[in-house]
């Protein structure tokens, strides 16, 4: 919402952090796909893209079509993992593969922002 109202948003953190995300509609398919294939007897699946994406890099692709520059503030929130990405082999052997990009999942989520008010 800041983005929509601001000039500029600080965000937490140096940008160098990493995350591994997923678009709805791929998490969506991923949790079909595991309720068709696993025994649900203790199964442990990592569900994402096995992806790793530095948050200043969506950061850069979210602000790209806006007019609100972005700046990281530096501070490490306690608790945060610094960079994090899944090992999806499990559920890539179970036949999923992502159909998002960043890219369009960011775009889906902005017009999603702007049709929300």
């Amino acid at each position: 919402q800041k983005s929509k109202n601001a000039e500029q948003v600080t965000l937490y953190g140096t940008g160098k952090e990493s995350r591994d995300f997923i678009y709805i509609a791929d998490l969506v398919r991923a949790i079909e796909i595991c309720m068709l294939n696993v025994s649900f007897k203790n199964d442990v699946i990592n569900v994402a893209n096995g992806a790793e994406i530095t948050i200043e890099e969506v950061a850069k692709t979210f602000f790209e079509n806006t007019e609100t520059d972005f700046t990281f503030g530096g501070e490490i929130r306690q608790g945060d993992p610094i960079n994090w990405v899944a090992d999806i082999s499990i559920l890539k052997n179970m036949g999923y593969q992502p159909h998002f990009t960043l890219k369009e999942g960011i775009k889906k989520y902005w017009q999603w922002l702007n049709e929300k008010g």
